[in-house]
């Protein structure tokens, strides 16, 4: 595939953010699938979001965060997963919010987060079970 590493395809080719987008878009209108969603794994989701922001035809945009030290690419995620729920969407999945994302939690549930940290101590009052995680 164009732009993986050691890739015998387009020599020479400077690849760089607008390729990784324009490639993206391209590749959604020659498929044209019936309800795409971009996914974007750490760095990769910013170039989801950018493909998505100029105009890519998707229902919706996954970011999946693997970063773990604080820096400019955390923050970014940071900042877009504040956006996405403030339009609605949800900062966390199957695997659990974790250190990363329980300061959105309030932001995203709002009063249904003091109910969730109640249900969390009556099912484990001794707080074995995920320390220190979300209710922190």
């Amino acid at each position: 595939m164009r732009g993986q590493a050691d890739s015998p395809f387009s020599p020479g080719l400077k690849l760089d953010m607008n390729l990784i987008v324009e490639d993206a878009s391209r590749l959604l209108t020659e498929l044209n699938p019936l309800r795409p969603i971009l996914v974007g794994l750490s760095i990769g989701g910013l170039f989801a979001a950018t493909t998505w922001l100029t105009g890519a035809d998707a229902m919706g945009l996954v970011l999946i965060n693997t970063l773990r030290k604080d820096g400019p690419r955390l923050r970014w995620i940071g900042d877009a997963l504040v956006r996405a729920v403030e339009l609605g969407g949800t900062c966390t999945g199957e695997h659990g919010v974790g250190i990363g994302k329980h300061k959105f939690m309030l932001q995203e549930h709002g009063e249904g987060f003091e109910l969730m940290r109640q249900i969390k101590t009556l099912i484990d009052p001794k707080g074995l079970m995920n320390p220190g995680k979300i209710f922190m």
